[in-house]
């Protein structure tokens, strides 16, 4: 047995269900117990807690295209007046999405794919 006296020897763990975002990360070992992330969940309000199923928020659907801001849509239309070539649509700027675990956001085109209607 160890001694009580000496904190440094201690191997007790806490676990806990995570959620980032509303989006469950599943059990997680609980390192960092100063931080807010983390609540105790009293034991009359453990069946509560346990039987909770709640929905996934809706993905983010960003366009993959959007129109260039007023001024520098302007610029672009008349450079391309200037040099013979007027434009008969507005000009469009692509968007890139940055992929990462924690971004949820999907672009329309996969939106489509996703619902099949390609």
């Amino acid at each position: 047995m160890k001694d009580p006296q000496n904190f440094k020897e201690i191997d007790s763990y806490a676990w806990g269900l995570a959620t980032f975002r509303g989006e469950p990360k599943g059990q997680l070992k609980i390192t960092k117990g100063y931080k807010a992330d983390w609540r105790l969940v009293p034991r009359h309000e453990e069946d509560k807690f346990r039987s909770y199923t709640g929905e996934l928020p809706a993905q983010n659907v960003i366009p993959t295209e959007m129109n260039l801001p007023p001024l520098l849509e302007y610029l672009e239309m008349s450079s391309a007046a200037r040099k013979g070539n007027p434009m008969t649509e507005r000009p469009k700027i692509p968007l890139i999405r940055n992929y990462g675990k924690n971004n949820r956001a999907i672009s329309d085109s996969e939106q489509k794919i996703l619902d099949g209607n390609l």
